[in-house]
């Protein structure tokens, strides 16, 4: 039985042996494989790099203007706060004017121009600063331009 294996095992080496190509055949076929492999791996490789690129520039692009829109809304917040006080200041100080002066404590007889310039200038501020923070505070910042 071990002659039987032993000749069984000799006849698929020989049978192998005429299969397999020599060294210098292996060797033809890879460089001329190789080579062409090679182009088409650069090739490839260059288009991937170019995509990637693209990309990795369009996320940074993104990141930024997301990254800008934050800290604009953090900017407009605060901004927002800042004006609320000042607003708020400038109407306490009308009415303050106005109940001082109404109340007797202040008087503006011998300046007659006063009060109403002043009244009309506070005035003024109040629905200037309301049109700036309308038309500068609360603009489409979603846009990508």
């Amino acid at each position: 039985m071990s002659d039987n294996l032993s000749r069984q095992a000799s006849e698929e080496e020989a049978a192998l042996e005429v299969q397999l190509p020599s060294v210098d055949e292996l060797l033809a076929e890879t460089e001329d494989v190789s080579s062409q492999e090679a182009e088409s791996r650069d090739a490839d490789e260059l288009k991937y790099e170019q995509h990637f690129e693209y990309q990795a520039v369009d996320a940074e692009r993104a990141w930024a203007h997301l990254q800008g829109l934050q800290d604009h809304y953090i900017h407009k917040k605060n901004w927002s706060t800042f004006l609320m006080w000042v607003l708020g200041g400038m109407i306490v100080f009308q009415w303050l004017l106005l109940g001082y002066v109404g109340a007797g404590y202040w008087d503006f007889t011998q300046y007659q121009w006063l009060l109403p310039i002043l009244l009309v200038q506070n005035l003024g501020q109040i629905i200037g600063l309301a049109f700036v923070v309308v038309k500068s505070l609360f603009k489409d910042m979603d846009s990508r331009n």
